[in-house]
């Protein structure tokens, strides 16, 4: 089914709930949410004034006593991307922060999914890749955890649209080439039209124009095929750069006025200020300077609104080029750096020695200028550099982390049957994810009621990095059954609550001095970070980590990975659980087969005997007759 298809089925079943009683509102609210979500590319008014419909529906405003937690979420959710893509980031973060805590509660996956994919969309436009690279790896963890293959492709594309923007034009374009077949095959002509328009941006970008312009008409086509104006106002913006690179004039401009045009009626401000560059690009190559410098300023006046860092420098290395062809050193210094002060907010570079240099030529107007510029820009090209390596190694590290967890949750697949083969497995699952956080050790711990300790933690899983001993292999080790009674109370009542603790040993513990010299002088910890384990609503135990090297406080991204490492933990708990209870319930069954069949066996068996001896018996009488 079509979205469009979609569309018409969804507005056919709201009209028939027009007059419905209040028992189908939330029925109502649903359709509204979903209907809304569907026409965020097309219509970007009414699913505002939809999703707006189902929030006051939800929230009890149109004076109904009841709230409906998960159409609030739904709705703050696509108010939310609406807002990335109306760039009013401040507003659209706020939405989609309250709507992930409610999805987050009531593990809607699918409304989180969205929820991370909003909230990498303006990350990417602000310029912070890392953080977009983060939202991605939680938007491909949601919809992984659904099996949504929908979802899944969208977090793919926007992996691939951070390669791209960090130069890695091979690495995104493979990525988009392997997540074609995958929307062609789950018919998603969205995602199948996104892909088409990217891999146009990436051969551009690598100057391979013939497949460009195939991929550019490929996704043109879509785009109007399915009346997606979003992606049809983005074809033509990068088919309008392609008949640039080509020198055509007449085409170049005619498809930039196309993307102009299309970005204002839908109000969408980032296109804008992205089409007023492309536009100014193409009047300067055509040596139309005036047309060139309006049209810069106006997207410079619409990006500085709206924060769009990313463009924005774009736009002025563009102004401060022209202005220096036009012989004005003094305006093109004052866009040089206004070009660094935006260009170093969003790749963190550092361009002191070149805006001093440029200063020296801008003062001294000596006939060395030509050289100096040049000169200048080697030093600017060996900086890009340097800041495009340190960029490939955040992506490389979060990619590694990435491909740990994956590791990591593969491993704890293996079919298991003791619990002796369990905790093997968990410790075979946990030591490689010791390296990528710089850990001495992680366990598991599960609370006991003992009868001599009281309420107590002990230990069933021992993970140590190699050259760390096991606590298992000392018996009479403190760390094996440790009572709740000698650590700080505060510990336990933020793990009991579901609150992860850690920090510095000697802080951590400071209410407990016994315990904590123990950790200190006994076992060699100075660091630890604790994550609690809820089984079934229950506070069952907690996952820990060490490090018996370095004192610190464990920084976000290792704490994002070893949370959601505990959050796989977790699962496979449950699943355990589950097949052990069905394991039980079989054996049951099947002693309770055996034992009817055995009693069966025995009926039959006095049934034969009555039957011959009846037979016995007419003999015995036929034959005195």
């Amino acid at each position: 089914m079509t979205n469009n298809e979609k569309i018409r089925q969804i507005e056919h079943q709201l009209a028939e709930l027009e007059d419905a009683p209040e028992t189908r509102i939330r029925e109502k609210i649903d359709l509204l949410n979903k209907l809304a979500w569907l026409l965020r590319d097309n219509d970007a008014k009414r699913s505002f004034a939809l999703c707006n419909a189902a929030y006051s529906l939800s929230d009890g405003s149109d004076g109904s006593d009841q709230m409906y937690q998960a159409g609030i979420a739904y709705s703050l959710r696509t108010q939310g991307f609406l807002n990335m893509r109306a760039a009013d980031y401040a507003e659209g973060l706020t939405q989609l922060h309250e709507a992930q805590e409610i999805f987050e509660s009531l593990s809607l996956y699918d409304g989180l999914a969205d929820v991370f994919f909003a909230i990498n969309g303006i990350y990417f436009y602000l310029g912070d890749y890392p953080q977009a690279l983060e939202m991605v790896y939680k938007q491909m963890e949601a919809a992984q955890h659904i099996g949504d293959r929908h979802r899944i492709a969208d977090a793919n594309n926007n992996l691939a649209y951070i390669y791209l923007a960090v130069g890695e034009q091979e690495q995104g374009m493979d990525l988009l080439k392997r997540n074609l077949p995958l929307a062609q095959e789950i018919k998603d002509e969205r995602i199948e039209c996104a892909i088409y328009i990217k891999l146009l941006q990436g051969y551009l970008e690598v100057g391979d124009y013939q497949s460009a312009l195939e991929y550019g008409f490929r996704g043109l086509h879509k785009s109007r095929e399915l009346g997606n104006k979003q992606f049809e106002m983005r074809a033509h913006g990068w088919l309008g750069q392609y008949y640039l690179g080509i020198n055509d004039k007449a085409k170049t401009i005619s498809h930039l006025e196309k993307a102009l045009e299309l970005s204002r009626k839908r109000e969408a401000k980032v296109f804008e200020v992205l089409s007023l560059i492309n536009m100014g690009q193409a009047y300067r190559e055509f040596h139309q300077f005036d047309q060139a410098i309006e049209v810069l300023n106006l997207a410079e006046m619409i990006g500085q609104a709206i924060s769009l860092k990313l463009n924005l420098f774009k736009c002025h290395l563009l102004q401060s080029e022209i202005y220096e062809e036009l012989g004005d050193s003094t305006q093109a210094l004052h866009y040089y750096k206004q070009y660094h002060a935006v260009k170093e907010l969003v790749f963190n570079g550092n361009a002191d020695q070149r805006l001093k240099m440029l200063q020296v030529v801008h003062e001294t107007e000596t006939a060395k200028k030509e050289a100096e510029i040049a000169h200048l820009k080697t030093i600017d090209l060996q900086q890009e550099i340097a800041e495009r390596k340190q960029v490939e190694l955040q992506l490389q590290h979060q990619l590694e982390l990435a491909h740990a967890l994956s590791t990591f949750k593969e491993t704890l697949l293996a079919p298991v049957s003791t619990q002796h083969d369990k905790h093997r497995l968990l410790v075979d699952a946990l030591q490689p994810l010791l390296k990528h956080i710089g850990a001495s050790k992680a366990y598991l711990y599960e609370n006991v009621d003992h009868p001599e300790l009281g309420f107590s933690s002990r230990l069933i899983v021992d993970a140590p990095a190699p050259g760390i001993s096991s606590s298992f292999d000392n018996p009479d080790s403190q760390s094996v059954i440790i009572p709740w009674s000698a650590v700080p109370d505060e510990n336990r009542r933020r793990l009991a609550e579901g609150q992860p603790v850690g920090g510095l040993v000697r802080n951590l513990f400071a209410a407990a001095p016994s315990f904590r010299d123990y950790l200190l002088n006994e076992q060699h910890v100075l660091s630890v970070q604790f994550f609690p384990i809820q089984i079934n609503d229950t506070w069952w135990g907690y996952i820990g980590f060490d490090d018996h090297i370095h004192e610190r406080e464990w920084n976000e991204n290792d704490i994002l990975l070893l949370n959601t490492a505990v959050g796989i933990v977790k699962s496979t708990m449950q699943r355990w659980w589950a097949e052990d209870k069905l394991r039980e319930l079989n054996q049951q069954l099947e002693e309770e087969v055996q034992k009817q069949t055995s009693e069966l066996r025995k009926t039959v068996k006095l049934l034969q005997k009555e039957v011959n001896e009846r037979k016995r018996a007419e003999a015995e009488i036929q034959h005195m007759v």
